[in-house]
């Protein structure tokens, strides 16, 4: 199973080349949305794995809701106002086509990651060859508490960024830059940085 939560639409994911039986997606990534949709992929093996399971299902029944696909309609009520806003998505994404999607990510990962480096930051990974490019992750400065980071990117300049979790909390940063996001965004996040860093030093 692979979590393709910040990948799908964004970067290649070869589900039956690279044998993977199923594959996650959320609305509010690559797809361009606001939160409310999910996204689901299963092999001819997933599937079969799922006929032979005994577990009890309801809500997250795949089976239910490969039922009622073959009638036009889901299970449950769904979030419309993504059903449409998908539609409008999906035009915009063939229309562009895939490969400039995926060349798009590139272009403003490499763009994000040359920028934070100009910056004296440092990356989480240092290697370029396994960095991101719908998120790009800073290691905070030893001398600088990252959650005020975040508190004065978000009071000061309203921008939101993400912190590390779990062992990471307060060691990281995150930058997502994935869909919509473009360019003169991701300038807008380095300038902001660069105002605000050299005030947090301790």
């Amino acid at each position: 199973m692979v979590d393709g939560i910040s990948s799908v639409c964004s970067i290649p994911i070869e589900t039956d080349q690279w044998g993977i039986d199923v594959a996650t997606s959320a609305s509010q990534k690559g797809w361009m949305l606001p939160p409310g949709l999910a996204f689901i992929t299963f092999s001819k093996e997933a599937w079969e794995a799922h006929e032979q399971s005994t577990m009890p299902k309801f809500y997250l029944d795949v089976a239910e809701y490969q039922r009622y696909y073959e009638i036009g309609q889901p299970p449950f009520t769904p979030s419309l106002s993504c059903m449409f806003a998908l539609e409008t998505a999906l035009k915009r994404i063939l229309s562009e086509g895939l490969e400039s999607v995926y060349q798009r990510h590139v272009n403003i990962g490499q763009h994000t990651r040359k920028n934070i480096k100009e910056l004296g930051l440092d990356l989480f990974p240092i290697s370029d060859d396994i960095a991101s490019n719908t998120c790009t992750a800073i290691k905070v400065p030893k001398e600088v508490d990252g959650g005020a980071l975040i508190k004065e990117l978000r009071e000061t300049h309203k921008i939101v960024l993400a912190g590390g979790q779990s062992t990471l909390s307060g060691k990281i940063f995150r930058i997502g830059h994935m869909g919509l996001t473009d360019q003169e965004d991701i300038d807008e996040v380095v300038n902001a940085l660069s105002d605000i860093l050299p005030t947090l030093y301790q």
